[in-house]
């Protein structure tokens, strides 16, 4: 028993140092998370580029490897979605601002049908915690609603607002997930270990 104690403490030292670096990178993401909603158009503009950047990577290695499609249709096809692929994302570099208005309003139609579509499966199926999944379907629904009444001017920090969220969440959730380490490694070391 001894043998595991021993590892078992090693591998708590190692949580207990490695929650350092998880305290680190929480404690980066919820600056971020602030700055984010400090500046939403500017941060709605930078994750359009990326995602044109994103895009336009995407688009020249679909064109690079569609040449191992085997049969001209599948390399014809898959050279054509290369080349589409590849206008969305300059597209969405040059025209950061009508890409993010114009994925704005797929966003909300896409909240509205999903809310719907949550709601009426809810009811019908009956899951455990229903009125939760009613609720949820309506804070979509809702959601969508939302930026839709607003459009376009939803388009210039809707998505700005959203990452700012999730930075800002996630950076919370590692923080607390960390601190968290100290007292299972108290509650470990207080806890006396029986001898076989």
């Amino acid at each position: 028993m001894l043998h595991s104690s021993t590892n078992l403490e090693a591998s708590l030292h190692q949580l207990n140092v490695g929650r350092w670096a998880i305290v680190g990178i929480g404690t980066l993401l919820v600056i971020l998370g602030i700055l984010a909603f400090s500046a939403t158009l500017a941060t709605t503009i930078i994750s359009i580029v990326f995602l044109g950047v994103i895009l336009l990577v995407a688009g020249i290695i679909e064109g690079v490897t569609a040449f191992r499609a085997g049969s001209v249709g599948w390399v014809v096809l898959r050279l054509l979605f290369a080349v589409l692929t590849v206008l969305a994302g300059i597209l969405l570099i040059k025209r950061p601002v009508a890409g993010a208005v114009t994925l704005t309003l797929f966003m909300a139609w896409y909240f509205i049908f999903a809310g719907i579509v949550k709601a009426i499966s809810a009811l019908v199926v009956r899951p455990p915690f229903t009125g939760w999944e009613v609720f949820s379907s309506i804070i979509t629904f809702l959601l969508g609603l939302l930026l839709l009444v607003h459009w376009p001017l939803t388009g210039l920090f809707a998505i700005g607002i959203f990452i700012a969220i999730d930075l800002l969440f996630f950076g919370i959730s590692l923080l607390l997930g960390a601190f968290t380490v100290p007292t299972a490694l108290d509650a470990h070391r207080e806890t006396p270990q029986a001898t076989v």
